[in-house]
């Protein structure tokens, strides 16, 4: 069992009562990197803090000073921020936090050999519909790909990653995960692109108080990546997937992967995108975790100034224990969505996001519905 050791602070003095303001200023540096710094912050109110049936309710005020580098000139693209987020938590102030993000990405756009990598650490505090309380977590990952043409529309491609979470709340675990992958690619023209290959995924799960729920996933993936009409653009990918448990009380899963993420441009004020996946996971609980989320948003221009967005999501988990005799649980949301923002000035804007979610379960602590309000404003200079 852990016990808690994240710091946390109090923010009584700087989480005032306003909506939260960024600001942000960039420097060149040799025409080629810009280095920037701002401040952003929020505060939301939520009937539903902790996402179970107990529905306690709470205001958190959110402030966030960061650094960052960028640059997107010639073959060569970085960009790159660090920070520290603050959270100040009106009635359950035990969760107060001071978690620190830094996160690091770069590519090669080079022909025949192109190339691509990310690393980052960041810390959370916020609440998970999968467990049912506020978790505190440290997260890091380091991410590589490489394409490299064999021909001048045809070639091959190869990634590898790694991610850990560790828990800081008492009673959860931490997750590993190496991943690697290979395939092949077809350039049908500029602008779309057809790939096809194979996905190995290793999860272990460590400080548990039961059998690791440990998993080998293997995948075969198709895609299609570009504009798949002169409208719709974005990227589809299908196929099969299987997960093998190393617990023998476990059976061996065989389901379909999906993934998708496009953008479908209706005239030039107004688009919808849509977003899904379906695949597995393993929760800090030690859940094996398969779902399927799909979320589809409208958004419209309605003056220079003023944009708005409205959104339907629907998701569906299935959670799957080391425990024998223990019944999988099933849980299903749905969530509707919606905001605006106003440009003020050149330098400034105003906003607000509001959100309904009804989750039903087959346990009841993970049956409830939850509404959240939050107000935004930020300023650039």
């Amino acid at each position: 069992m852990k016990t808690k050791k994240r710091l946390t602070v109090s923010l009584s003095s700087i989480a005032i009562g306003c909506s939260g303001v960024s600001f942000t200023h960039a420097q060149g540096i040799g025409n080629a990197v810009d280095l920037y710094a701002g401040v952003s912050g929020a505060v939301e109110y939520t009937d539903n803090v902790f996402l179970n049936s107990n529905e306690d309710s709470d205001t958190i005020f959110y402030l966030s000073p960061f650094v960052g580098i960028a640059r997107d000139k010639g073959l060569v693209s970085l960009d790159g921020t660090a920070g520290v987020n603050f959270q100040k938590y009106v009635d359950f102030d035990d969760n107060d936090s001071a978690n620190l993000f830094a996160n690091l990405s770069g590519a090669y756009a080079g022909k025949p050999l192109s190339a691509s990598g990310s690393i980052g650490y960041t810390q959370e505090t916020q609440a998970s519909g999968a467990v049912g309380t506020i978790l505190e977590t440290g997260n890091f990952n380091v991410n590589g790909s490489l394409k490299y043409y064999i021909s001048d529309i045809s070639g091959v491609s190869a990634s590898a990653g790694y991610a850990t979470s560790v828990s800081d709340t008492s009673g959860f675990g931490d997750t590993e995960t190496f991943t690697v992958g290979g395939g092949g690619f077809y350039d049908y023209s500029e602008a779309l692109s057809f790939d096809l290959g194979v996905r190995y995924r290793r999860t272990e799960v460590s400080d548990v108080n039961q059998a690791a729920n440990d998993s080998d996933d293997i995948a075969l993936i198709g895609g299609v990546t570009g504009d798949l009409t002169p409208t719709l653009v974005g990227n589809l990918q299908a196929g099969v997937q299987q997960r093998s448990f190393d617990n023998a009380n476990e059976d061996d899963q065989v389901r379909p992967f999906f993934g998708a993420g496009l953008t479908w441009t209706i005239d030039s004020l107004t688009s919808v995108s849509l977003t899904g996946k379906y695949d597995y996971t393993t929760t800090v609980s030690n859940l094996s975790q398969e779902s399927l989320i799909l979320t589809g948003t409208l958004n419209h221009s309605f003056t220079n100034q003023l944009s708005g967005n409205v959104g339907l999501s629907f998701e569906d988990d299935n959670f799957v224990s080391t425990v024998p005799g223990q019944e999988d649980r099933d849980d299903t949301q749905w969530e509707v969505f919606g905001g605006a923002s106003y440009q003020l000035t050149d330098w400034g804007t105003v906003g607000v996001q509001l959100s309904y979610a009804d989750r039903d379960s087959n346990e009841d602590f993970f049956t409830y519905d939850v509404f959240s309000a939050t107000l935004s404003a930020s300023a650039s200079f």
